[in-house]
């Protein structure tokens, strides 16, 4: 797998700030700095990311950064995450993989977190949808997954390769039930999804994981990865959490 993409187009009005989301400073560095390590950690070659049109300073900075990564970008401002994540997937099939890895700019992690997605999601030799999932869960409006667990207790293994199936994703809500793992922006996705876009646009989906619930409805197969700690930078207090957490790294 040599490309990927980020889904960058979003300001973080939340977060308080007149700089676009991805340029927000935690620890030192920048978020799309975060998400360019691991990706390149994978082996990724090829970087397809979405900014919307008032933050091609987005760009400008990456590109002074001269990391070894060819960069695609889009420059389109959208009126959702799932838009923006169609289109770079859009984008993405015409390199012709099997499947691409995608990330939002906002998710911090360690590049390990990263290589653990993907060496784990190359288990799941039918799925059309991979997720990343996470324990830490300190968001308003979560994503939570169930996930099928082995057959005979439907606990789940402590390893993906014990048993992969046990991974296969059942359910997928913001409500309705609790659940010990929650989506946390990594993705491993096939062009095939793109069949039902038409679909969600004309169904109005203002969000992705509308789209997303709606995929497993209808039968894609959906797997989850359980990964080591994964910040979602949203509010101001997520920028400390992430800078505690990426302290406690340089420190562990």
């Amino acid at each position: 797998m040599t490309a990927a993409g980020i889904i960058a187009a979003g300001w973080g009005e939340r977060l308080g700030q007149a700089i676009p989301k991805a340029l927000t400073p935690v620890g030192g560095r920048k978020l799309i700095d975060y998400v360019l390590d691991g990706l390149e950690a994978t082996g990724v070659k090829q970087v397809t990311c979405i900014v919307n049109e008032a933050a091609r300073s987005v760009p400008e900075y990456v590109e002074k950064s001269r990391r070894p990564l060819q960069m695609d970008w889009i420059i389109q401002t959208t009126p959702s995450s799932m838009h923006s994540f169609l289109i770079v997937l859009e984008r993405l099939s015409r390199r012709g993989q099997d499947s691409y890895l995608m990330a939002t700019v906002d998710s911090v992690s360690s590049p390990e977190a990263y290589m653990r997605f993907f060496n784990a999601s190359r288990l799941f030799t039918d799925a059309d949808v991979t997720l990343g999932l996470t324990d830490v869960i300190d968001d308003e409006n979560p994503l939570r997954v169930a996930m099928r667990g082995n057959e005979s207790t439907g606990l789940i293994p402590k390893r993906i390769e014990d048993n992969p199936d046990a991974f296969e994703i059942v359910a997928m809500t913001n409500n309705g039930f609790d659940s010990e793992y929650v989506t946390s922006g990594f993705y491993r996705v096939r062009p095939a999804i793109l069949e039902q876009k038409e679909h969600a646009l004309a169904s109005g989906f203002s969000a992705l994981r509308q789209y997303l619930g709606y995929l497993l409805k209808y039968g894609y197969r959906f797997y989850g990865v359980p990964l080591p700690p994964v910040l979602d930078v949203d509010r101001p207090q997520d920028i400390q959490a992430a800078e505690r957490f990426l302290q406690g790294m340089k420190c562990s």
